[in-house]
């Protein structure tokens, strides 16, 4: 089977347009998770990003959510999760 060249690129590209508004929203609000985390879409990830989005969480809660290699990091974790994200960043139309 013949892939074209563009592929990968175009894959990456995809990938940051998924990626991009995530992690601005969440910089916004001094959270910094993507500096810990490779990929802010892995299931820690989303873990994590699902309980920002109710609000109930503290980020030491959040952070022991991480699950396999990520477990290693949970002081630096605890660290980027340290933000503050007010309900109008939790509407549905929000980036998360």
């Amino acid at each position: 089977m013949f892939l074209p060249n563009t592929l990968p690129a175009q894959v990456g590209q995809r990938q940051i347009r998924r990626t991009q508004p995530v992690t601005k929203l969440l910089e916004s609000c001094n959270i910094k998770l993507s500096s810990v985390a490779s990929d802010v879409f892995d299931l820690s990830g989303r873990l994590m990003l699902d309980a920002l989005k109710r609000g109930q969480a503290t980020p030491e809660e959040m952070a022991e959510l991480a699950k396999g290699r990520m477990r290693s990091k949970l002081p630096l974790l605890k660290l980027a999760l340290d933000g503050r994200m007010e309900a109008p960043h939790r509407h549905p139309s929000a980036a998360i």
